[in-house]
């Protein structure tokens, strides 16, 4: 919250960011991609011992949307859980507050 800057390679949703912390900076600190079929799982090494993950418990439904598990973990002990349904397309945001008094947001997105 005490640096407004925004890494370059977060222009494209710097105004979604904005809309949901509009007082602070943020920093990308990794980025994965993968074709996943059900129950399988992408996963992001941040910093300070902190994962993230989404797995892919349900494909498209009669509405066209599908159902993520996002979780994020301290050194293997999950911090934040929950089940996301959100159709193609659409990026969605996870927040953490860290014990730093840092934020961690996590965007998830199926195509």
């Amino acid at each position: 919250p005490t640096d407004r800057r925004i890494d370059p390679k977060l222009a494209k949703v710097e105004g979604q960011l904005r809309k949901i912390l509009p007082d602070h900076g943020f920093r990308l600190l990794d980025v994965q991609s993968k074709r996943l079929t059900r129950g399988q799982a992408v996963a992001c090494q941040l910093e300070a011992g902190y994962t993230a993950a989404a797995t892919l418990t349900r494909t498209a439904d009669d509405n066209g949307k599908v159902q993520l598990r996002c979780a994020v973990m301290f050194h293997q002990v999950p911090q934040l859980e929950t089940l996301v349904t959100t159709p193609p397309n659409q990026l969605f945001f996870c927040d953490k507050a860290l014990n730093d008094g840092s934020r961690l947001l996590i965007g998830i997105g199926a195509r």
